[in-house]
């Protein structure tokens, strides 16, 4: 059952001419309210998800030194003196 069955099946049939735009105003604003809270929560989220990286990441580990080769395979690996 969708969600606008279940709020027109309680209201009276004298009311639904009322209700309707009730009804759409409401889910005009959930839908902002939510989009407004994904938004606020992406950057944040990308930024912690960075930091996490380049704690992780360095440049002297060994699979990061094979990186080239890995993603051009005839690419020379680097150097391993």
């Amino acid at each position: 059952m969708s969600l606008s069955v279940a709020a027109f099946s309680a209201l009276a049939p004298h009311l639904r001419n009322d209700g309707t735009p009730m009804y759409s105003l409401l889910r005009n604003l959930g839908a902002s309210v939510g989009i407004s809270l994904s938004q606020s929560h992406l950057p944040q989220s990308t930024a912690q998800a960075r930091t996490q990286l380049t704690w992780a990441i360095t440049p002297y580990e060994q699979a990061v030194q094979n990186l080239p080769g890995i993603l051009q395979p005839h690419a020379r690996p680097a150097c391993r003196c």
